[in-house]
């Protein structure tokens, strides 16, 4: 089981060494960086540096992480924002451990995602127990500070979009809900207590909308959305908890 990390970064030393002192080195095959913003001045020798000489879109630097490590042949392939703070050093294979039970080939930390309450005080649409240690909680929206997928999950669905800056996330998530590595849209997977084993860092300023850039741009990338899936992201249909909790049963059931 070899376990790749890549980490995205932009102009932000002083998130990114908190990041990278935080890892379980010791858990890591490969880990790659891709910064996007200015050259950075400490020594981070465990890592292999892709540095960008622009500052390309998210979507590109993921891109590269995603590559780099699967040309190492990775089995699991996590990305992490650089403003997050790893807790437990065991959390790679704890969300790899939740996958393996759940048959699913994409998690995400909760994190800031709308509607999924606070820090130590979550409110999943659904929670389900797999086993007496392993339980998941399905949220409304996503986040994408720290995800993980399988390496089937990357195979079947690919990268993600390069024309888009900010719907990058969506449009990706929104084709792996559409195979065997999610149960739906709208049910975004990641683990319970996920809050005990990432943090954001406490000192973190949202960047993606710094003067109100990202508002200007939604129309155009909401319709080019459109445009590769022949539907509005606002249209795809909430199936609802019953439709979801018929599908985890017939999982477990094949997987008796």
């Amino acid at each position: 089981m070899k376990i790749g990390v890549g980490i995205t970064t932009y102009n932000a030393e002083h998130y990114f060494k908190d990041l990278y002192d935080s890892l379980p080195m010791d858990k890591i095959d490969e880990l790659v960086v891709v910064n996007g913003g200015d050259e950075y001045k400490g020594n981070y020798d465990k890592a292999h540096w892709i540095q960008h000489a622009n500052n390309f879109y998210p979507s590109f630097c993921r891109n590269d992480c995603l590559r780099f490590l699967q040309e190492r042949d990775m089995d699991y392939y996590v990305i992490i924002e650089d403003d997050m703070i790893i807790k437990d050093p065991d959390i790679f294979e704890k969300y790899i451990n939740a996958m393996k039970v759940s048959g699913l080939g994409y998690f995400c930390f909760a994190s800031t995602s709308w509607g999924s309450g606070e820090p130590g005080k979550r409110t999943p649409k659904l929670e389900v127990q797999f086993t007496k240690d392993t339980s998941i909680c399905l949220y409304p929206n996503m986040c994408n500070d720290f995800t993980i997928k399988s390496k089937e999950c990357v195979e079947d669905t690919g990268y993600y979009h390069n024309k888009l800056r900010y719907l990058w996330d969506d449009e990706n998530v929104y084709r792996i809900s559409k195979s065997k590595h999610m149960y739906d849209f709208w049910y975004f997977p990641d683990i319970k207590n996920s809050d005990e084993l990432i943090i954001n860092h406490p000192e973190t300023e949202s960047r993606i909308n710094a003067g109100g850039a990202r508002d200007d741009k939604l129309s155009v990338e909401y319709n080019l959305f459109n445009e590769i899936h022949s539907t509005n992201i606002q249209s795809i249909p909430n199936v609802g908890n019953n439709v979801v909790k018929g599908k985890i049963n017939e999982y477990i059931n094949r997987n008796k």
